[in-house]
C-alpha cells in the first residue's frame, strides 16, 4: 500500500462515516507537519466541547511520526493542562510502548482523563475496527466524562473485545488507574 493511502486515511474515512451516521459533531484535519499539529491543537484546546482527541499517524515507541518525531513530552507541552474531562487517543503503532512513568507524567501535565494507544505494531483493519469501537464508546461517555467513566469503558472494551485488544496491542490508561 502506498504511504499516502495508509491507515491514517482509512481511519479518517471510517471515523467520519461513523460520526456522520450517528450525528456526532467532529472536526477532521489532515496533519503532516509539526507546525500543522501545533496550529490545530491550539484550536482544539480552545474548544472544550470536543472531549476526544484522536490522532492517527505512523508511530514508534512513544512517538508520533510527522515531518518530525513528536514524543509524549512534546505533545503534553502542546496540550498544556487544558485536557480535564478529555481523552487522548493515539492511534499509532508503539505510541504507548513506554514506561508507566511517562504515561503518568503525560496525564498529570495535560490533566486528561486518559490516554489510549498501542504498544506494538497494529494491522490497519484491526486497528480501524478497534478505533471505531473506542470512539463510539467515547462519544457516548461525553455527557458524563470522567476518569471513572473512561475506566468503565476500558473494562467493557477489554471484556467484550478481548481478542481484538490483544491482537492490536491496545492499551489505555485512565488517570489514576491502568487497564
Amino acid at each position: 500500500m502506498e504511504r499516502g493511502a495508509d491507515r491514517r486515511a482509512v481511519g479518517a474515512a471510517t471515523t467520519r462515516g461513523l460520526w456522520h451516521t450517528e450525528g456526532i459533531d467532529y472536526v477532521h484535519r489532515r496533519v503532516g507537519t509539526e507546525a500543522e499539529l501545533v496550529r490545530y491543537l491550539e484550536r482544539w484546546v480552545g474548544e472544550p466541547d470536543y472531549t476526544t482527541l484522536y490522532l492517527a499517524f505512523h508511530g514508534k515507541r512513544g512517538e508520533l511520526e510527522l515531518d518530525a518525531m513528536i514524543g509524549l513530552e512534546r505533545l503534553a507541552e502542546l496540550l498544556g493542562g487544558a485536557c480535564h474531562g478529555r481523552v487522548i487517543h493515539l492511534s499509532a503503532c508503539g505510541s504507548l510502548d513506554v514506561r508507566a512513568s511517562r504515561i503518568e507524567d503525560f496525564l498529570e501535565r495535560t490533566g486528561a482523563d486518559g490516554i489510549l494507544g498501542y504498544t506494538g505494531d497494529v494491522g490497519w483493519v484491526e486497528g480501524a475496527a478497534l478505533d471505531l469501537l473506542l470512539l463510539a464508546g467515547l462519544a457516548t461517555r461525553a455527557s458524563e466524562a470522567s476518569a471513572e467513566s473512561l475506566s468503565e469503558l476500558l473494562d467493557q472494551v477489554g471484556r467484550d473485545y478481548t481478542g481484538l485488544v490483544e491482537n492490536t496491542t491496545f492499551d489505555g490508561r485512565a488517570s489514576g488507574r491502568s487497564r
